[in-house]
């Protein structure tokens, strides 16, 4: 019930009350004492309680006149609306300096002319009180709610407004499903809408006040202040890294990077200079480097410009750190056979391509073409072989990340940036431009976008994830030393009964990793073809003699299958295993080698074969 029923109300009750004294009254006095007859005596009463209505209506006149004005507050709500949290947020200039700027306009203050022939006179005149701010329109509740909802696709509607001497406030009802998001983006433009709308001339620099008790975001500093990295989780979990954490629903969630899914092989960075791209970037190697192995995962690093990925060389992981763009072709280039060799592996290792400045590259005068071509093939065909790049520019546009690369960049993240035109356009990223930096930014995977803040790396954090890695997966030079469990014991173990002075300071080796299942497939065949192996090889031509290929293949699978296709291909492997893990002598080296090579090369003559026998039965 709102203020305007209440009046009505209280002004019924209190003519109720005269009506009925005065009329009681006047009817006994008429019975009674003047001998009045029953029609005289109600015509009497009747006037009386006019006389009573008009003396109540005058005296609750007077008593408003004598109170200070009130702004009306209105309370109405819509029946059956799905809206449960109420937000609050007002137009006011005293408020602190952390909470969102913003640019509106509000009434100007009003001036008297002076009058053409008003005398002059000395008086001191007491100081003109600025007139109050013109009320709120009737409908202006309803324009509010209706821009909303059709405008800017919200569930929120406006429960109450109120017009005080110092600024508008109006209360929202918020919807749950709506995130942080949207309503920043919408509260920025909402001030403007309004005050369009009431036709207001003067625009004045204003702040926006809003805060969202149900993402548990009680306050706008809570967004903007970096997640330090002591206090990160660690990752346990093999190829995956954390990027930061993300408040688009009740709880923090965390933001996190899965190299092993075809959908996350690749990720672009774009953000303008200083909005935390490069720091970004460190942190994410930092988090792969942590949660894998160095047996199975390796980083490149490219960077001609600031040289900050120096401080990795020494890490097990890091194979090569590009200064120049010299070093950059030379290693882009290297990475392009390798995964051109692993389309023939069924396992490869895991290779992560990690470029800063990527402009640098694309822009070069003299391998801008081949830097990217080969860019282009590394997105294209290494997502499918165990390849994965990260790339970070400070402009996103075609020039600097091809179109090919683009087509094959699933994952896309965006820091701040004063254009974010190209990346609303072919990257569907919305709300670039309004980020606000230190770690905050945007995250496109697939088609679902997130907001979210980054851990803060500076160069204390940095050394001590550095430190958490050679804790946990040693030195470079120590995982050249990894060898498999059981040669490791025997050899420890043979040099404590020799009692030499050093034995004492040799320890166990670490247990190698845990094979695949493909891994030991591949050795369990190897052992079962083993007794035929030095009658069905050829050492000096380089391959399997003639009618052997089937009999290995009855000893793999138990039964006769025919010498081509996976069989041909799975006994080829097997083959390959027994021939590296020979023990023939030095003499016999380069005939094992020059075997390996020619095995090779006809085992991918039989994979075209097989593709061409099937293309033909297509």
């Amino acid at each position: 019930m709102n203020s305007k029923h209440q009046q009505i109300l209280k002004i019924g009750l209190i003519t109720g009350v005269w009506l009925g004294g005065a009329a009681c009254l006047v009817l006994v006095m008429g019975l009674l004492a003047v001998q009045l007859t029953i029609q005289q005596a109600w015509i009497l009463a009747l006037l009386a309680a006019g006389a009573a209505v008009g003396v109540a209506l005058v005296g609750e006149m007077a008593t408003n006149l004598s109170q200070t004005p009130k702004a009306l507050v209105s309370h109405s709500t819509s029946p059956g609306t799905p809206l449960s949290l109420e937000t609050f947020f007002g137009l006011s200039t005293p408020i602190t300096s952390r909470e969102l700027p913003m640019t509106v306009t509000q009434p100007p203050a009003q001036r008297q002319t002076p009058l053409a022939n008003s005398p002059v006179t000395t008086v001191p005149q007491p100081p003109l009180r600025p007139p109050e701010r013109p009320p709120m329109k009737q409908n202006e509740k309803d324009f509010i709610t209706r821009t909303l909802v059709q405008k800017y696709k919200l569930s929120i509607a406006v429960s109450r407004m109120v017009n005080t001497p110092d600024f508008y406030c109006y209360l929202l009802a918020v919807h749950q499903q709506e995130t942080l998001d949207r309503l920043e983006a919408v509260l920025r433009n909402l001030g403007n809408d309004i005050y369009q709308y009431r036709r207001l001339a003067e625009p004045v620099t204003v702040k926006l006040v809003h805060q969202f008790p149900h993402l548990q975001v009680s306050k706008p500093k809570h967004l903007r202040r970096p997640l330090q990295w002591e206090y990160r989780p660690r990752v346990l979990a093999s190829h995956v890294t954390l990027l930061g954490a993300s408040w688009n629903g009740p709880k923090p969630q965390p933001v996190l990077i899965n190299l092993t899914d075809p959908k996350q092989a690749h990720v672009a960075l774009f953000s303008s200079t200083g909005g935390g791209k490069s720091v970004l970037l460190n942190a994410m190697a930092l988090g792969v480097m942590e949660s894998s192995s160095p047996t199975d995962t390796e980083l490149y690093f490219v960077d001609t410009e600031s040289h900050q990925f120096d401080a990795y060389e020494q890490l097990p992981h890091v194979r090569f750190v590009a200064r120049t763009e010299e070093d950059a072709l030379d290693v882009i280039t290297y990475l392009a056979d390798l995964v051109e060799a692993d389309r023939e592996l069924r396992n490869p290792i895991r290779r992560l391509l990690v470029i800063d400045e990527a402009q640098l590259l694309t822009e070069a005068a003299d391998q801008a073409d081949e830097f990217q071509r080969l860019l282009i093939y590394l997105a294209k065909v290494g997502r499918k072989h165990r390849f994965n790049l990260w790339l970070a520019t400070q402009d996103p546009t075609g020039d600097n990340v091809p179109t090919g690369i683009q087509r094959n960049i699933k994952v896309v993240v965006a820091g701040q940036t004063t254009d974010d035109s190209y990346l609303k356009r072919y990257f569907k990223i919305q709300g670039a431009s309004g980020l606000t930096g230190d770690g905050d930014f945007l995250i496109m995977c697939g088609a679902q976008q997130r907001r979210f803040k980054s851990f803060w790396l500076d160069e204390a954090a940095r050394q001590m994830a550095i430190t958490a890695i050679t804790q946990r997966w040693g030195t470079d030079d120590e995982v050249l030393l990894f060898v498999p469990a059981d040669t490791a014991v025997s050899e420890a173990e043979t040099l404590a009964g020799s009692q030499l002075s050093f034995g004492e300071e040799i320890q166990h080796m670490p247990p190698s990793p845990p094979l695949s299942p493909q891994e030991r497939r591949i050795r369990a065949d190897a052992a079962k073809i083993a007794p035929l192996l030095p009658q069905a090889y050829d050492l000096d031509k380089g391959g399997v003699k003639d009618g052997w290929g089937v009999a290995l293949i009855e000893a793999i699978y138990g039964e006769a299958k025919p010498c081509e296709g996976r069989y041909r291909t799975r006994m080829l492997e097997a083959v390959a295993y027994w021939l590296d893990h020979q023990q023939l002598g030095d003499e016999l080296d380069e005939v094992v080698s020059q075997a390996s090579r020619k095995l090779a090369l006809g085992w991918r003559a039989a994979s075209d074969e097989d593709a061409s026998d099937k293309a033909s039965e297509i």
